[in-house]
Parts: structure tokens; C-alpha cells; sequence
């Protein structure tokens, strides 16, 4: 026999999809392509955070032995985090191009899979250098639409106004 449940205990947990899946509701007329894309970025910071727990065992931790754009150090984390993000979203139709802080240029979906409506922009694992010191670190995300049906996205479809963001996290 299941426990009593009290007056004041929620009947629903409010997962990170089930949230998702509540807010497409308010929008009857959505393809479910910006839930999907959501539910890959949750899956990517699923798998860079059981990653980045076990760094010291799994030999992950430290320099990958160049630096990114900014002149930053790229930690062997950051190399695993950028590669997750971009394997579970190249392929699924629903991007025209991605951009991330580890890259110098736009990355385009290959041309071998379809493009979508929307761009994802990333900074895979913000705070790398932090996890040798045990300090926070955190996958920050923002969603934009695609302005033009055309082409692949390029620089056009990356540089916007935050104003623009449909999601973000």
C-alpha cells in the first residue's frame, strides 16, 4: 500500500522535461523542434556534469595543450564538452549553424544532414579552469530563430540582439 500523501506534498515533480513539455502546451501551433533542441542541450549537460564529477578519475583533468579564441587555456574538459554538444545537435535538422566560445568561426551543420530555424550559441563548459580548485562550473546556452530560410546561418544568423533569444540557460 503506497504511503499517504499530504495535503501540502505536490502530486507532480517538475522535471527539466516535464517543465519543457508544459510550456510547449501554451503554444498549440509549435513543431516540438525548440522542445527537442531543449531536451538535447539537458542531455548534454547531463553527460558534461557526470563527466566533469569524475575528472580526476577518468584523467581529464588539465590543459588539452592550446587555447581558444580569447586566449584562454583549453582544459581537456572543455575539449569533451564542446564535442558532446556538437554530436547530439549536428544532426538533428533542427540547427543552421552553431557557435561556440571554443571556436574561431561559425560551425555549420554538415551538409549531409538537414539545417532547421534555429542557432544555438555556447560556451561548453564556462569556469573550466575552476575545477581543479573544486569552484563552480556551468554549460551557458542561448537559442535564437534563423533569419533567412537560405543559406547555412553564418555569421548573419549568430550576431543578434540578446532581445532575440527564444531560450537560454
Amino acid at each position: 500500500m503506497p504511503p499517504e500523501i499530504s495535503k501540502t506534498t505536490p502530486t507532480a515533480v517538475i522535471t527539466i522535461e516535464r517543465h519543457i513539455l508544459m510550456e510547449q502546451e501554451r503554444f498549440p501551433d509549435s513543431s516540438g523542434a525548440l522542445t527537442s533542441l531543449l531536451y538535447d542541450i539537458a542531455l548534454a549537460g547531463k553527460l558534461i556534469a557526470s563527466r566533469t564529477q569524475r575528472a580526476g578519475l577518468a584523467d581529464i583533468l588539465g590543459s588539452a595543450g592550446h587555447e581558444n579564441v580569447q586566449g584562454e587555456e583549453v582544459q581537456k574538459l572543455d575539449v569533451y564538452a564542446q564535442r558532446t554538444i556538437y554530436q547530439l545537435n549536428d544532426h538533428t535538422g533542427r540547427l543552421c549553424c552553431m557557435e561556440s566560445e571554443e571556436s574561431k568561426d561559425i560551425i555549420p551543420i554538415p551538409e549531409q544532414y538537414p539545417t532547421g530555424d534555429y542557432v544555438l550559441v555556447f560556451d561548453p563548459l564556462d569556469g573550466s579552469t575552476n575545477i581543479d580548485f573544486n569552484v563552480a562550473v556551468g554549460t551557458i546556452f542561448a537559442i535564437f530563430r534563423r533569419r533567412s530560410k537560405g543559406g547555412t546561418g553564418g555569421m548573419e544568423g549568430v550576431l543578434k540582439s540578446g532581445r532575440q533569444i527564444v531560450a537560454g540557460g
